[in-house]
């Protein structure tokens, strides 16, 4: 088995730590920070106690009842504190993405670092949308999403179609075959340049 050499561990350390960094991405939160902000959210805490306790979700409880009928579903399981989110059901024999649950305190957050951010590139709302839902779910993402980047000044500003200073372009008229561009006016002030042949 290949063991890799100390200081090349640490050559990695020293080139991650500088090119990534505060001014080229937005970090997406740590584990211990996602935990804290799904215990905080009241829904998401409410299922979490529901699949640990192995007991039906009180939909009466829940702010967005999209969260019980996602569990009936049995797309739903808590993984080191975090709740998961499957495209099908868990029991269902194929392979499929396992998306993390975003509370709402972190879906800004986890929508400027796949659009806002200088490696996102602010891209349009089709291609945000799939890089976040490759990753991540929650109710009703496809609207906030597209509220977001349609709401994005950066973008705004520059895909502005409805610019006043925007002309449409006109052909020039050409009445002879082969006009030269470079003739103008009345055909008296036309001239050739020196020392060219004349046609």
């Amino acid at each position: 088995m290949y063991a890799r050499p100390k200081h090349a561990k640490k050559h990695l350390t020293a080139i991650v730590s500088r090119s990534i960094n505060p001014f080229t991405t937005l970090p997406i939160p740590t584990g211990e920070d996602w935990r804290e902000k799904c215990n905080g959210d009241p829904d998401i805490s409410h299922i979490i106690k529901a699949i640990r306790n192995n007991k039906k979700v009180d939909r009466s409880k829940l702010t967005n009842p999209t969260y019980a009928s996602e569990l009936n579903r049995d797309k739903l399981e808590i993984e080191n504190g975090i709740l998961y989110q499957f495209e099908e059901p868990k029991s269902a024999p194929m392979r499929q993405l396992r998306r993390a649950v975003v509370p709402p305190r972190l879906r800004a957050t986890i929508i400027a670092a796949y659009h806002a951010s200088p490696m996102a590139g602010h891209v349009g709302f089709h291609k945000t949308y799939y890089r976040i839902a490759a990753r991540f779910w929650w109710p009703g993402m496809a609207k906030d999403i597209r509220e977001a980047v349609l709401g994005c000044g950066h973008c705004n500003a520059a895909n502005a179609s409805s610019h006043k200073n925007q002309k449409i372009l006109q052909q020039t008229p050409i009445e002879e075959p082969f006009d030269v561009a470079w003739t103008f006016g009345r055909q008296d002030q036309q001239r050739t340049l020196p020392n060219c042949p004349q046609l």
